[in-house]
Formats: C-alpha cells, structure tokens, sequence
C-alpha cells in the first residue's frame, strides 16, 4: 500500500481478499487507494478504454471558460480539432472555419478553453433549424463529458429560439461526438442527428401536434420516423421526455415527488440563479446541467421511487423567497454504505466523501440520481403550494420527500408555466 501509494498510483489490485475485506476501507481513508481484484480492475479499465463515461469531477477546479473566436486563432484550430482518420484535410478545416466566421452574426463559432488549451468547438446558426456546422472535442481524457456539454448547449439553444429543431451536420464529428449525439438525444437522420428540444408543458396529444408541426419544416432526409411514434406512445413517457427535453408530459401515471434542499446545494446541483459551482459560468450560457446525485438520509423517505419526477423546493435565503424552483427527472433511488454509494457516483461530482457520510443516519445514505433539470419559469412560492395541497386533501410536508397526489403534479407544473 504504501509503495502504491507513493507512486501516485489510483488502484491496488490484489488477490488477497482477505486483505481487501479487512482494510480497503482504511487505504482508502489513508492512501486514497482502491483496493481491487484483478477482475474488478478489468471492468475499470474497460470503462476507462471506452471513454463514454459522463464524468464532471475530472474538470472540477479547472479555469474553464467558452468565448467567441479571435483572429489568428485559424491555423491552430484548425491543427488542433483537425480529423485525419475521418480524411478530413487541414486545408479543408482551416477553409470551412473561415467561411463560417465570415458568416457572422448568423453564424456563431465558440471554444472551449482550459487556460491556454483548446477543448472543444463549436459552430451553430440558429434559425428555423438550429444547425450544428462543427462540433469538435480535443483528443485527451474527458472528451465524451465537453461533447455532450457542446450539444446540450446548441439543443439549450434551440429551445430558447423555439427552432423545430437542431442538427449535427458536421461530416468529420468524430465517434465520440456521435456517441454523444446519442447520449444528448440526438436521433441519427439522413447524413446527420436530429433533435427535438421542444419547451412548454402539455397531454399527449399537444406533443404530437407540436412534433407533427416542427417535423413538417424540415427536409424529407432529416426526419427520424421514429420520433413521431414516440411521441404518441402512451407508454414511454420517461424516454418521451427525453427525446423532447424540456418539455414535460401532464396527465401521465409517473409519479411527483417533492424534495426539500438547502439552498447550496440547489446552487450546485440545478438552480441558474443560486449557481456558484458549475462546469462552466453561467455567463457564457453553458453549465453543468446533464445529470447528478443529492444524497440525503434515508429516514423518512416519502415513498419516493424512480422512474418518477421531482419538484425542488428550495429553502429560503437572504436573496430568494422558499418555494419551488425546478423539475428533474429522477432515475434511480439507492440506500446503501455511503463509502460505496460514494465511489459509483463520484464521476459526477460535487459531493466529497465526507458531505456523503455526514449525509448519511451514520450505517446508510439515499442516493438520488436525477437528469434533464429544468428551471421553473415561474417559481411557485410556499404558500401557492399549501394551497395547491390542501385542495387535494392533504398537507405539505418538507422534513423528507413527499410523493404528491395524482394530477397535483401537473396543476404545479401548469401554475410555473401560465405566466411565461
């Protein structure tokens, strides 16, 4: 352990499992160390290979930032994002990022940067149809997490233009970012991905009218036919809303629950306005909102369970009234070991091993895993949801989750959206 450890080294791989059982708890408290089996290491390293891990806590405590192009910046983006396996020649790259700059303001190019180190690209117009032109990652540890970020901007994007929606038309992406297309909820069509980001709240069949509408402005090759039929599937509301993210369903059997947090951790898990700690600042339109982890006792659970959704009520601070703020849907609940529970999530970010354990009744801790958090256009104030409440029978309780009676969800969620 201690040569292992003064090597810098992240695992111990081991067939003592004797040894492991007794004191991989307190390597890892001492030396930062895992104390694995060959095999175990195997899967790790498989998943590493990979790459397709989402994976935010790699850029914690980085200086990133994502601005607009400069001149003189041509030839070495152009090196740097080039895709020679794809056959792609220099000549070529350097040629189509200048023909996109001298289509500004149409056109935006951004890049992410890390100090001096170029990360990622991004080149999108936005119109009737949002179009992805070029969407490039650096070819380093973390390219399946700034890829996914680089989509879910230009879909962020969409949305708030209400574009029908946004294609991936860059030939020479790469597979990574075609993976990410996927993971983002980009549909592959024609020569390229489709998405849908579609805003609001609605039935069914409001969906379909909208899907319907936003797929008649697009051309025949960029259509996924599979994306009309879902959204008139009964059945498939959690992938519903997420080929369609923002929007959210009404009149579903998926059940709402409400769940109470501190207003720091709302800063760092969802909340725009509250945020403090994100991938990116939020001044440059790119933050860390694709998945992540609250973790809280496991007294008093509310009978929360997933699939479901969840409203945020934030508590109130100094600079906002309490209320709730945001919907997520929610993915997986899971009581266990805080130290366990601790590793399979720490990818994500956020929480330290200690926050997790302090978190914890002292043996177990409740992992909630959400995604696709959105900000509540209207907030709905404390006393909007007593009331909301007990119009149904029932009284508001924040010391824990609370599961909300049916159809209460969407009369919450209509009140947040009338007023828009």
């Amino acid at each position: 352990m201690a040569r292992a450890a003064a090597g810098g080294a992240r695992w111990l791989i081991t067939r003592d499992t004797e040894f492991q059982r007794a004191c991989s708890e307190a390597v890892r408290e001492v030396a930062d160390l895992e104390v694995v089996t060959p095999g175990e290491f195997l899967l790790i390293a498989d998943k590493l290979v990979r790459d397709d891990t989402y994976r935010p806590a790699d850029f914690a405590g980085s200086s990133l930032e994502i601005r607009g192009l400069q001149g003189g910046e041509f030839d070495s983006l152009a090196r740097v994002f080039l895709n020679q396996r794809e056959g792609e020649k220099l000549s070529q790259m350097r040629e189509r990022l200048e023909t996109l700059a001298s289509m500004a303001p149409k056109q935006s190019i951004r890049v992410l940067t890390d100090q001096t180190e170029y990360l990622g690209l991004l080149a999108t117009s936005v119109g009737t149809i949002t179009e992805i032109q070029l969407c490039r990652v650096h070819k380093k540890s973390g390219q399946s997490t700034i890829a996914r970020q680089l989509l879910a901007l230009a879909r962020e994007e969409a949305a708030a233009h209400n574009s029908a929606a946004v294609r991936l038309v860059d030939p020479h992406c790469g597979e990574v970012v075609r993976r990410a297309a996927t993971n983002e909820d980009y549909v592959p069509a024609g020569v390229g991905f489709t998405a849908l980001p579609i805003p609001g709240v609605g039935s069914r069949s409001q969906l379909v009218a909208l899907v319907e509408e936003r797929m008649s402005k697009l051309p025949p090759n960029a259509v996924p036919p599979e994306l009309p039929r879902l959204a008139a599937t009964p059945t498939a509301v959690q992938l519903t809303e997420d080929r369609f993210h923002p929007w959210r369903l009404t009149e579903t059997d998926l059940p709402g629950f409400v769940v109470s947090i501190e207003p720091v951790w709302a800063a760092e898990l969802f909340d725009i306005e509250l945020a403090r700690g994100s991938l990116f600042p939020r001044g440059h339109g790119l933050a860390l909102q694709r998945e992540h982890v609250y973790y809280r006792s496991p007294a008093a659970t509310g009978g929360v369970s997933a699939p479901g959704r969840i409203l945020w009520y934030v508590k109130g601070g100094p600079a906002h009234q309490a209320g709730l703020r945001a919907v997520s849907t929610l993915r997986e609940v899971t009581v266990g070991d805080p130290y366990h529970l601790y590793r399979r999530f720490a990818h994500l970010g956020v929480y330290s091993q200690d926050q997790v354990v302090d978190a914890s009744d002292g043996s177990n801790v409740m992992a909630l895993r959400f995604s696709h958090s959105t900000m509540l256009p209207k907030p709905i104030p404390l006393a909007e949801y007593r009331k909301v409440m007990q119009s149904s029978g029932v009284g508001v309780t924040l010391q824990g989750p609370q599961r909300l009676p049916e159809r209460v969800f969407d009369e919450l969620i209509a009140c947040a959206y009338e007023a828009r």
